[in-house]
């Protein structure tokens, strides 16, 4: 249409147009050796016909005013709905992918064709869908490419979406690539002490009381996620605690840091606390379970596995993690004042946008319902990376901050107000989301466990990792993996 425009030389201001039609149409004054056999009246519609084409034209030529990032634009009220299906990518389970397919066929006549893929199958699937589905871990490695659009700040600032209400520690985290918001958040991974309500009080402020704690219970009667694929999870979230400096990598050289000191007496004290615990290293949903069928009476976890059905014990009570008494930095300092959780998991699952997407308004709506409180509360239960993103409070007379929320289960309610807490803070660990960040947590698990087990000392395990992490990053390229690390927390490549 708009080669039409220039073809005909026609603008859309009224300026234009009367310009047009001043010099362009016949006048009643006939020059010289011509003729018109045009009649007056005729000349009058035809010049309202022009003027109605050109009318016509420059409404039908208007740009889109859902493109572009401009704050100013809104989404439409009404969610599109193509009869083509929406083609959704996913690495989360088979159990998450059918809860989504259930839950938005109830919401929309938008039909959606969900692949789902394992995680190091993404990249080279990404271009052949229009939303795509994973683990936050996975974000570098779709990004090389670039394989992700950004997310536009018109919707971002919708009322859909409400990017303001979400929680600070994963606008911060999990949506940032570089200066762009790339992913929508389905929630993180935060765990809580976990105790049974006929274990009295128990001092477990820091992790020197927590330890005392399990040993004053019977063997087997506490746990912490030591199963393969968590170990290296539960020993980063005690190191996030010690450490008041350089988190992971060292900021100049890009080398890990892992054999420094406050590393090195997290795992220490993992490794002797693993002593009190089950001989079979358990995941969080068998956690869970064991605590509800009062097995465990003390453990770090989090409703895992049953949140969805309601049938969590009444008898559990959720507890703050404990945290460093002393903390690194440069030497051993008495911590000041008790922190909030800092660390976030990249084991959260996200949503994103396909740079090939092909249904914008389409899957918009899909990506701002799946991140709805109607969303999340539908998909909650069906993955671990599935938890309240938003916070909500009310006002008190005496302005005090509330908690509030939508469960009438308590002790659900009681470990939403925990996450909110721990999420609500603009201070965080930044996750590692750099590509093949997958590959660096398995050598980290590896070696965790390894010490652990009783197979390698903590000095060994680390120096291991440190060592086969440098080998990786050589492989992958320093330079590249750094500026990587710098995207993910939100600042511009070098």
């Amino acid at each position: 249409m708009e080669i039409e425009r220039r073809q005909i030389g026609l603008h859309s201001d009224m300026s234009a147009i009367s310009h047009f039609a001043k010099h362009s149409l016949p006048s009643n004054k006939a020059k010289p050796n011509q003729v018109f056999r045009i009649q007056p009246m005729n000349r009058q519609l035809g010049l309202c016909t022009l003027l109605l084409s050109v009318f016509l034209l420059t409404i039908g030529c208007q740009p889109n005013a859902d493109s572009g990032n401009s704050r100013d634009k809104q989404q439409p009220a009404t969610p599109a709905v193509s009869s083509v299906p929406l083609r959704v990518l996913s690495s989360a389970s088979d159990r998450f992918n059918q809860r989504l397919e259930n839950a938005w066929r109830s919401v929309s006549d938008q039909p959606l064709k969900i692949e789902t893929v394992a995680a190091a199958d993404l990249p080279s699937k990404v271009t052949q869908s229009d939303v795509v589905i994973f683990q936050n871990q996975e974000m570098g490695e779709l990004q090389k490419s670039p394989l992700l659009s950004s997310i536009p700040l018109s919707l971002l600032d919708s009322p859909a979406l409400a990017e303001k209400t979400l929680l600070t520690s994963l606008v911060n985290d999990t949506m940032r690539w570089s200066d762009e918001r790339v992913a929508l958040p389905l929630g993180t991974i935060v765990p809580a002490l976990c105790a049974t309500l006929e274990l009295a009080e128990a001092n477990t402020e820091n992790w020197e009381n927590y330890d005392q704690t399990i040993q004053n219970l019977a063997v087997g009667e506490s746990a912490e996620p030591l199963a393969d694929g968590w170990a290296g999870f539960s020993f980063l979230y005690r190191a996030s605690s010690l450490t008041g400096g350089t988190w992971l990598f060292d900021r100049q050289s890009f080398s890990p840091v892992l054999n420094s000191p406050p590393y090195l007496r997290a795992l220490q004290q993992l490794v002797e606390a693993r002593k009190r615990y089950p001989t079979d290293r358990l995941t969080p949903e068998q956690i869970w379970s064991r605590l509800n069928a009062g097995e465990l009476k003390l453990a770090i976890g989090w409703p895992a596995g049953q949140i969805e059905d309601g049938s969590a014990s009444a008898g559990i009570r959720i507890e703050p993690m404990p945290y460093g008494k002393e903390v690194y930095l440069d030497s051993w300092q008495a911590r000041s004042s008790t922190p909030v959780v800092s660390f976030a998991s990249s084991r959260g699952l996200v949503v994103a946008l396909s740079a090939s997407c092909r249904q914008s308004s389409a899957a918009r709506s899909l990506m701002s319902w799946m991140v709805s409180a109607d969303g999340i509360n539908a998909l909650r239960g069906s993955d671990n990376g599935v938890l309240p993103i938003r916070r909500e409070i009310l006002e008190a007379e005496d302005s005090d901050r509330v908690f509030t929320t939508t469960s009438n289960d308590p002790l659900q309610a009681s470990f939403d107000a925990h996450l909110v807490r721990n999420l609500g803070t603009a201070q965080i660990r930044p996750s590692l989301r750099i590509p093949a960040a997958s590959q660096y947590m398995e050598i980290l698990d590896r070696q965790v466990i390894a010490a652990c087990e009783g197979e390698i000392t903590s000095e060994d395990a680390l120096q291991q990792v440190v060592t086969q992490w440098e080998q990786l990053t050589e492989k992958l390229g320093r330079r590249e993996q750094a500026n990587a690390w710098r995207q993910a927390q939100g600042m511009r490549e070098r």
